[in-house]
């Protein structure tokens, strides 16, 4: 699996150095280039590629845990 992302997302830093990943900036020029780059460089699916562990569940996790140190400290 690849993922093409602008470096204007708030991910970007996140998943910058993970498997699959392919940064760009954010104008249809430099979209167009990552994913040709991303094409050009596939070789089938990616086992277990990190940014699966990227759920709803867990993004939502880490703002209750902030929420939980807010409120408990």
């Amino acid at each position: 699996m690849h993922v093409v992302v602008t470096r204007a997302c708030g991910v970007a830093p996140d998943i910058s150095a993970m498997r699959g990943v392919f940064l760009c900036e954010p104008t249809p020029a430099s979209l167009a280039e990552a994913m040709a780059e991303s094409a050009s460089t596939w070789a089938g699916p990616i086992e277990a590629p990190e940014i699966l562990a990227h759920t709803p569940e867990a993004f939502a996790q880490t703002f209750l845990r902030s929420l939980r140190t807010t409120v408990s400290g």
